[in-house]
């Protein structure tokens, strides 16, 4: 930064005011708290004060994002103000100053003083934890119905049943979704999800179960995990038309919204049909899920 036009004093030494006014022998740092500290002196001789560019005035919007369920945050100008940010290079340097100081600072602000205004409007609750898991066997019947599956993943993977080199493959998803901020029934509730990749080139079905085990966002998911499911969890499904990436979306039935008032996580399921109705893969068609953060949630409408 350029000359203020100010001296200021980093350290303090003692000298003798009589005689000789020798060194005393004594030093010390120049803090603003020390009762001899000396502030800085305007010195516009010795000490001529640079060129200093100052910023214009610069403003964002920002939209309060910490609102409870049901609310809505409301829309708040920040504003640097003219000559808040200096600069010894250009006027164009202390604005993008201001412009880095209300990136940094915009939203934190807005979530201080913005309001939150209730909206009864669809309320988005994300996935929060997601695995794929994932068994191979050569026996079809032991592929489905083991105990453990033998891989989970946590990226995007393929989804469904599929059959390569004389083994099949069985891939299940599971979620759970942080639902303690639910704290009135919804009026509906629908499971929206998505293929990254779909070249299956025939309609797909997929179910939707409840999870027997509750396992809280807190806990991680274990290979045994991928057999927590049985035909009494059955909720509902949506039949995917061919090759389709779209978002698709099941419904929840009435118990299942009472879950999501009463249960603190929603466990579940998407499996495919045929995992669920067990007709055996004779080729590897299989869609890529996208679990990728955002791209599973429940829509509420309350």
């Amino acid at each position: 930064m350029a000359n203020s036009g100010y001296k200021s004093f980093e350290t303090l030494e003692l000298y003798y005011t009589d005689g000789d006014k020798s060194y005393a022998g004594q030093r010390k740092p120049n803090v603003i708290t020390d009762p001899d500290y000396i502030a800085p002196v305007l010195d516009t001789v010795s000490c001529a004060p640079g060129v200093r560019y100052y910023n214009k005035e610069k403003s964002v919007y920002a939209t309060r994002n910490n609102c409870p369920i049901s609310y809505k945050g409301s829309s708040v100008k920040v504003t640097a103000y003219p000559n808040q940010f200096a600069s010894d290079i250009s006027v164009a340097d202390a604005n993008n100053k201001a412009l880095a100081w209300l990136a940094a600072n915009a939203q934190s602000f807005a979530n201080s003083s913005g309001s939150c205004i209730f909206s009864p409007g669809p309320v988005i609750l994300p996935v929060n934890k997601s695995v794929i898991f994932e068994n191979q066997d050569s026996s079809w019947d032991v592929c489905r119905g083991a105990a453990s599956a033998d891989f989970q993943y946590t990226a995007n993977q393929v989804i469904g049943s599929g059959y390569i080199d004389s083994v099949f493959y069985l891939n299940r998803y599971r979620g759970a979704i942080d639902t303690s901020s639910v704290t009135t029934r919804p009026k509906s509730a629908k499971l929206k999800f998505k293929f990254s990749t779909n070249t299956v080139g025939k309609a797909l079905t997929f179910n939707l179960y409840t999870s027997t085990t509750k396992i809280p966002i807190s806990q991680a998911f274990q290979l045994s995990d991928w057999n927590d499911w049985n035909s009494d969890s059955f909720v509902n499904k949506v039949e995917v038309n061919k090759d389709s990436t779209n978002y698709q979306e099941i419904a929840l039935t009435p118990a299942q919204l009472n879950l999501l008032l009463s249960d603190q996580v929603y466990n579940f399921f998407l499996i495919s049909n045929g995992d669920k109705d067990g007709s055996t893969p004779t080729t590897n068609n299989r869609p890529v899920l996208s679990i990728a953060p955002g791209s599973i949630y429940l829509e509420c409408t309350f």
